[in-house]
């Protein structure tokens, strides 16, 4: 289950590392 948890964290960051990366685009344009 801790392997679980981790799992989810990372795809967590991943999912906002994304969000924040279109924002920063949004803003260069």
């Amino acid at each position: 289950e801790g392997n679980v948890q981790e799992a989810i964290k990372e795809v967590v960051r991943l999912d906002f590392t994304k969000k924040i990366c279109n924002v920063i685009r949004v803003v260069e344009i």
